[in-house]
């Protein structure tokens, strides 16, 4: 299976130790038997997070955080019905699987509890960014991980960023991202990301994202 040989190498790459290993490829493992797509968008997640965070100066442990919650933060969608995770046709998508979707980053960090609290608290939180920011209440921290809470909404707001731009790039002509043009995609970006136009532009211009096909 290609995808595993290239979880395997991103593991292997970012030095992650045999604890993380193991929990990544068994949750992942899962999730693809459920969507394979959603697996995938996984992997890429987690790559385009390490770049933004390594031009941010993140490194070393750090770095191998923004990774592994990259590789997680979707994995409640493994408890979400394969057939609203294939859906993605105007009309086929109705309200209740908005309601249904929304709760993934619950049911990840439910998954993550007692395995790794630190991934579990940023995977809750990496929708909080957007124009619509879901779940509405975020559990508090445990005792432990007080301290870290500057870098769990760092790692957070890294990963959203990760991901709205993965979704926006490799989902188009569906009902949520329509075919778009270069500065339509530029445009569409920045408002799934409020706030952060000169953040957006920096990364551009930087090369970490591009916005042409």
């Amino acid at each position: 299976m290609s995808q595993r040989s290239d979880l395997e190498n991103l593991l292997k790459r970012h030095d992650i130790g045999s604890y993380h290993r193991d929990i990544i490829v068994r949750f992942l493992d899962v999730l693809w038997l459920r969507s394979i797509e959603t697996s995938s968008h996984s992997l890429r997640v987690a790559q385009r997070a390490a770049m933004i965070a390594s031009w941010r100066g993140i490194q070393g442990a750090r770095l191998q955080s923004v990774l592994q919650a990259g590789l997680l933060h979707d994995i409640g969608k493994s408890l979400i019905d394969p057939i609203v995770l294939r859906k993605t046709g105007e009309g086929e998508w109705m309200d209740k699987d908005t309601e249904e979707m929304d709760r993934h980053p619950e049911y990840g960090w439910r998954l993550l509890r007692g395995v790794d609290e630190f991934l579990a608290a940023v995977v809750i939180r990496h929708h909080r960014f957007g124009p619509r920011p879901y779940p509405h209440d975020i559990p508090p921290l445990p005792v432990e991980l007080v301290l870290r809470e500057d870098d769990i909404e760092e790692f957070a707001r890294i990963i959203a960023f990760a991901d709205t731009y993965d979704a926006l790039m490799t989902r188009p002509g569906n009902a949520r991202f329509p075919a778009l043009s270069v500065e339509d995609r530029r445009k569409t970006y920045r408002k799934l990301n409020p706030g952060q136009d000169e953040f957006i532009a920096c990364l551009e211009r930087e090369g970490v994202i591009t916005f042409k096909k």
